[in-house]
């Protein structure tokens, strides 16, 4: 059996035509498929760290 695979999505029309090509493929393998999605932190304004505590020295 093949491992997994794995396919990045955006929201673009080329990743949703990879997408439909990995689960397609997927599929023709008997593989199990992952689909990923990340975004840019800055437009939602994720901090990449939580605030610290405030020291108690």
């Amino acid at each position: 059996m093949p491992g997994e695979i794995v396919v990045g999505v955006d929201g673009s029309a080329p990743s949703r035509a990879a997408l439909e090509w990995a689960a397609d493929d997927a599929l023709r393998m008997h593989a199990p498929l992952l689909v990923l999605h990340a975004v840019e932190r800055w437009p939602y304004q994720i901090a990449k760290f939580p605030p610290r505590a405030a020291s108690t020295r």
